[in-house]
């Protein structure tokens, strides 16, 4: 089986396992394993960066990095365009133009945001 066509195969058995939720958190050993049984292949290695863009054309990424050079045990698996997505990018490339967007998120997360104000370039007006 070619790569690309495997890492298709398993970036979208991650798909189906995180279902509608934004994140899962997964050990990197369970990525290898699942091309392994789906490529029945004992061997079967996993290239990072081809994994990633496996699931990002599922509208997945991974974080950390599975192509980083940095091993951890666990990545988390996020669903591009999801508030954890967001949060995770705020936090993990921090520079001083997103700490009021980094506060917004996290107001909300906290359940301390004013939902009846104006938000983001919103107008006060008629609803």
């Amino acid at each position: 089986m070619e790569s690309r066509e495997l890492y298709t195969l398993v970036a979208r058995a991650i798909r189906q396992r995180l279902g509608s939720r934004s994140h899962w958190t997964v050990s990197r050993s369970h990525i290898t394993d699942e091309a392994r049984r789906i490529a029945e292949s004992p061997r079967r290695r996993v290239n990072g960066s081809g994994m990633e863009a496996a699931l990002a054309r599922e509208g997945l990424r991974t974080y950390p990095s599975l192509s980083g050079e940095t091993r951890p045990a666990h990545v988390r698996v996020l669903r591009l365009g999801s508030l954890a997505n967001a949060v995770v990018d705020l936090v993990a490339l921090p520079t001083p133009a997103n700490d009021r967007e980094l506060g917004y998120h996290v107001k909300k997360l906290k359940n301390e945001w004013n939902w009846d104000a104006p938000q983001h370039g919103e107008t006060v007006g008629l609803r």
